[in-house]
Parts: C-alpha cells; structure tokens; sequence
C-alpha cells in the first residue's frame, strides 16, 4: 500500500513533503510510508488510527478476565482485513512493527471511550498504558483527545483533525 501511494502520488504530479492523514487502518499505511519514505514526510495525523502494535501494553494494563477477550477480539480483526483488504497481515504487521515515526512531527487524534466492564481504577490504568504507547511513537507527537466522537472524528468533530492538519502545514511551511 505504502508503494502504491508513492506512485499514486507521483502519477498525478504531487511533490513531498508531504502530510499524511490516516484513519483508522489508513493510521497502519501511513505510518509504513512514513518510514519508508520519511525524507518526503512533513507530518503525520492519525485519525483514530489503528494501533495494533500497541495494543500489547494496554492487554497488559487490563484486568486478567478481560485479556483474553481483547486479545480474541484483536484477532478477528486481523482476519477481517485479511478478508476484505487482501494482505497478508502478519507481514504488515512485521512492517509496522519495523516502522518508525519517532521525530516526524505526529497529531494524534483519538476518541474517548472505555471498555465498560472496567472499573474507573482499571480504565485509568488501560488509559495510562495507552497514552505512554502513543506518546511514544514520536518526539515531536501530541495527542488530542476527541471527547464524545466515536470512531469518525473527522465527520463528527472534523475541526480537531483539521487543526491537526493545519498545525503541520503550517510548522512545515515555517521548516
């Protein structure tokens, strides 16, 4: 996908840098192609991305009766966009794991929510897991929580992924 994107991008005449949005599973592609073409990259946003690579810290975080539901649930995940996008997902998945965004300029964008079966003790300490995961992936990151948006911030709250996006041209343009 990361390949198909630079020849797309070349193909209609589009010249780095570049920043690059990604929703949900969109949040996996752009971040192989930042790494790969990182010298092309201003700026990345995820848009409620697809994290699964960190994932781990937040089963680790959950209560031991949740574990095992979580890590099902991630797993028929996998096999969806095995089925519907027609990857192999472990080689994806090794790609990414393989990636790195660390000091690319990142907004990240995320919903609010919690499992409900967790007890605020337990959400706070998934939350910690999860926040320290994604501050992790860049130096230069920030993370924005978007409060009452489900999965699609960009229909329901567009303005935070829009300044998102503004804040990285415009930090590029100053570059």
């Amino acid at each position: 996908m990361a390949d198909d994107l630079a020849t797309l991008l070349t193909s209609v005449g589009e010249r780095p840098p570049y920043v690059l949005v990604g929703h949900s599973l969109g949040g996996v592609y752009v971040r192989i192609f930042a790494d790969r073409y990182r010298h092309d990259i201003a700026g990345v946003v995820l848009d409620d991305a697809f994290n699964p690579d960190l994932f781990g810290a937040q089963v680790a975080a959950a209560p031991e009766d949740l574990r095992d539901d979580w890590l099902a649930d991630m797993d028929a995940s996998f096999r969806l966009i095995e089925a519907i996008e027609g990857i192999d997902w472990a080689g994806t998945a090794e790609e990414l794991a393989n990636a790195s965004v660390d000091g690319l300029a990142l907004e990240i964008v995320v919903a609010s929510g919690r499992d409900p079966r967790l007890t605020d003790e337990q959400a706070a300490a998934v939350e910690t897991a999860w926040r320290a995961s994604l501050d992790g992936l860049s130096s230069r990151g920030r993370v924005t929580v978007a409060d009452g948006a489900g999965h699609f911030i960009h229909l329901t709250r567009p303005e935070l992924v829009l300044d998102a996006i503004h804040r990285l041209v415009e930090s590029a343009r100053r570059e």
